[in-house]
């Protein structure tokens, strides 16, 4: 049905790689019966139809749920986000 081979589904489960285009990830989603956005959210893709829904993820989401990511470097990415929010805050605020 998606039209890969074999390997590359094991290295999606071993999170040795990710699906590489959106419509992929839609049509997983479809085979799965998962709602529109289940998986592509996660992996930063907005679905075509998420019930009205076409948000992207918030970064603390995207970065949260990026695999290549230990805990240090989530937390050293946050931060950095959390630093250049605050320096574009209007005067203020």
């Amino acid at each position: 049905m998606l039209e890969v081979s074999q390997s590359a589904v094991t290295a999606w489960e071993s999170a040795r790689a990710l699906p590489d285009s959106p419509e992929l990830v839609w049509t997983l989603e479809a085979a799965l019966d998962l709602r529109p956005g289940a998986l592509s959210r996660l992996l930063g893709y907005l679905p075509l139809a998420a019930e009205g829904d076409r948000t992207p993820p918030t970064v603390q989401e995207a970065v949260a749920s990026d695999q290549l990511l230990d805990s240090r470097a989530r937390d050293v990415l946050l931060a950095v986000y959390a630093a250049l929010s605050r320096s574009r805050e209007p005067e203020g605020f």
